[in-house]
């Protein structure tokens, strides 16, 4: 809601007073905006040099301790008025109240509205990290979303920050010492927006010291939604585990998946649509920058030879509608088929593949690979019209229902 309007000629004094000039507020209650509560000064029949209008503030609130006001004072008249006071509450607390009572200047009268009343009372939103947990590679953005009481994302009035601390009675990782927060350990959610990211960069890998715990640290005017904390396992970059061998463990973007998701707009084809294949394996050379492909499936028809396969560092996938996401490590492969089609190559032949290290349910570590770059010629062609297939830029088929996932387990 905006402030009142800065100076306003309103009829603050009775007919037969009306060539006197008069002060009053121009409402009985301030203007609330974002936790902060606006008055406003209105005068009637003044135009001369600046006046100073005193006010004086009671209550059960403390000032300067339990809120902070922008000005002691209202000037009307002169080339520099002050026709509003903001009050910003230092604590939220029903109990207390702030109240403001204008005094009237020599040669004026008060008008309809001498005093306003302000409690102090309620939160203006809740703050909540959007997992309870995450993992950070060499980086790590960590979402923070604002929701009103009715369980509905809020966009801020002004530009909001939310800071968080370490809880080290929790964490084995040390800050300045295995991780660092890139700017202020906090998230800014910008006026008009929803949500805010924490960034954190990874310093040190070691042993023993692979868990971090932020907890959120609101102010007093916004309360504690779902997750006010959340678990961060350490690592570190996926590229120094891609070495081995790995077979094929699970196709996790089945056709039906691709159904559930585009089936109600259009008829898909998928003719030459990779299936399982337990043969299917391929080779990884860091060393040597080297991606070594033995596909039996379909999947050959994509990873057509031999690459030379390069680091092209981290890319952060969205997966949910509201910005649920995984960053993965990008492999930057020169022996790709664009197209994923039989006997038809793509005249570029140079792709973008995400993989992330991730656990089964024992333990055991999986290769989580993305193919999000490539343009369709056989299954899934009806999805090439230009509003998913991303034909301008790489990766090509980084969204929801366009990537195809599949997890790689070492090979025995």
């Amino acid at each position: 809601m905006a402030a009142v309007s800065a100076f306003l000629m309103v009829a603050c004094e009775p007919e037969e007073k009306a060539n006197k000039p008069s002060v009053c507020f121009t409402s009985p209650v301030p203007v609330l905006s974002d936790g902060v509560a606006t008055v406003g000064i209105a005068v009637t029949n003044y135009s001369g040099d600046a006046v100073t209008v005193p006010v004086t503030f009671g209550g059960t609130a403390e000032k300067d301790v339990d809120y902070t006001v922008s000005a002691e004072a209202f000037v009307v008249g002169g080339t520099s008025p002050v026709t509003e006071i903001t009050i910003t509450p230092l604590t939220y607390d029903d109990s207390k109240t702030v109240s403001l009572t204008l005094v009237a200047p020599e040669g004026f009268d008060l008008g309809q509205y001498s005093s306003v009343q302000y409690n102090m009372s309620g939160v203006i939103g809740y703050i909540t990290f959007r997992n309870n947990s995450a993992i950070m590679t060499s980086t790590a953005n960590i979402a923070v979303d604002l929701y009103d009481d009715l369980g509905s994302l809020k966009n801020a009035e002004k530009a909001t920050f939310i800071a968080v601390e370490v809880d080290e009675t929790k964490s084995t990782a040390k800050e300045g010492v295995h991780f660092e927060f890139e700017g202020e350990a906090g998230a800014t959610i910008d006026q008009g927006k929803n949500s805010g990211v924490v960034s954190l960069n990874l310093l040190k890998q070691e042993e023993g010291c692979d868990a971090l715990v932020l907890n959120l640290k609101p102010d007093a005017q916004f309360g504690e939604g779902s997750y006010i904390s959340i678990t961060i396992d350490i690592a570190g970059s996926a590229w120094d585990k891609l070495v081995g061998k790995w077979t094929m463990n699970e196709i996790v973007t089945d056709p039906q998946s691709f159904i559930e998701i585009w089936g109600e707009y259009m008829e898909l084809t998928f003719d030459g649509f990779p299936e399982f294949n337990a043969n299917d394996t391929f080779t990884i050379d860091t060393d040597n920058g080297k991606f070594i492909p033995d596909f039996q499936s379909a999947f050959k028809n994509y990873f057509i030879g031999e690459s030379n396969m390069t680091n092209a560092g981290e890319y952060f996938l969205r997966t949910g509608m509201y910005g649920e996401g995984i960053t993965l490590q990008l492999l930057n492969l020169d022996n790709i088929n664009r197209y994923f089609t039989e006997g038809e190559l793509s005249e570029d032949k140079e792709a973008l593949v995400g993989v992330r290290i991730i656990k089964d349910e024992n333990g055991n570590e999986l290769l989580d690979m993305y193919i999000i770059d490539y343009i369709p010629h056989s299954f899934l062609k009806e999805l090439d019209d230009g509003w998913t297939f991303d034909r301008e830029n790489k990766p090509s088929a980084a969204i929801s229902g366009c990537y195809l996932n599949v997890t790689f387990k070492r090979a025995e």
